[in-house]
């Protein structure tokens, strides 16, 4: 499949698509609405990557886990029917999609760009950035100065991508054409610190120098849903995020959001340890629920 490649223009990361229409969009910023359908059928397997990358997985005893899943009735789970996604996750190529970062491009920090709903041309780098911009632009008092905010932090010209898309520059991160998106531990760091860098812009002491305030009983309505819209939208446009969740779903995968221990309990993720689910998964629900997973 085609893959990700350097935009010539501002050295920018451009998502991998199996369309060379969706190339073309990608390309000039032109990517297309929210929620719109796939123009084209995904191609099949995605290009190698070298095997020898692969960390070797711990040994590890397979436990029943009960998981409750909105998807079906709670059941038994073994660790081998559990697809563990996330920024952090190992290295290996479990789906046999000659893809070791599989479990990291799902994350929500993995670089995919999503448009702004009411202003398309308005690109937010990962599902994180959007994610914080829609909390700005949907909750935020005054209303007009939370939308500029959002775009101004937030999207892929905005101070916070374009900060860390420097320190890339500056440390000649490069991929060659044809190339996937590696997510090693390095990238994986970086990805991590800007992600933080999105959360931290949002804690009341950064917002104070703006003068505006956010509705938090507002957004706990609504933060669900604006996930889904992410996640449907790489899920319909990203093709190798695609690939991956529809090699999941026919090798009768549980999909969990793997999150470090401290977060255990976190409502997105969650762990599998001794044979059970610790937190609510809800990042790996809905896409079990956009993905017509059954168990």
């Amino acid at each position: 499949m085609s893959s990700s490649d350097t935009n010539s223009n501002n050295n920018e990361y451009v998502p991998v698509t199996n369309s060379p229409e969706k190339v073309a969009d990608v390309v000039t910023d032109q990517v297309p609405p929210l929620a719109a359908p796939l123009a084209a059928p995904l191609a099949a397997p995605l290009a190698s990557v070298p095997s020898d990358s692969a960390e070797a997985l711990d040994d590890e005893k397979e436990e029943p886990a009960v998981v409750k899943t909105d998807v079906a009735a709670p059941r038994i789970l073994t660790l081998n029917e559990v697809f563990l996604f996330g920024p952090s996750v190992r290295i290996a190529d479990l789906l046999q999609l000659q893809d070791i970062y599989a479990g990291r491009w799902l994350s929500l920090s993995a670089p995919f760009p999503i448009p702004d709903p009411e202003r398309p041309e308005v690109l937010y780098p990962s599902v994180e950035h959007y994610m914080a911009a829609m909390r700005l632009a949907r909750t935020a008092t005054p209303v007009e100065r939370g939308r500029d905010l959002a775009v101004s932090l937030f999207s892929r010209e905005g101070s916070i991508h374009q900060k860390f898309l420097q320190m890339r520059l500056m440390k000649k991160v490069e991929r060659k054409q044809d190339q996937l998106m590696v997510i090693d531990d390095t990238e994986t760091e970086r990805l991590l610190a800007e992600t933080k860098s999105v959360k931290d812009a949002l804690l009341k002491k950064s917002l104070t120098p703006f003068r505006m305030t956010l509705n938090d009983a507002e957004w706990n309505l609504m933060k669900e849903n604006v996930l889904r819209e992410a996640l449907t939208y790489r899920w319909e446009r990203d093709a190798r995020f695609h690939a991956i969740v529809e090699a999941a779903r026919t090798q009768g995968k549980f999909l969990l959001y793997s999150q470090p221990a401290t977060n255990a309990g976190s409502e997105w993720g969650g762990q599998w340890k001794s044979g059970r689910i610790q937190g609510e998964n809800k990042v790996g629900q809905i896409l079990m629920k956009i993905a017509g997973f059954s168990f």
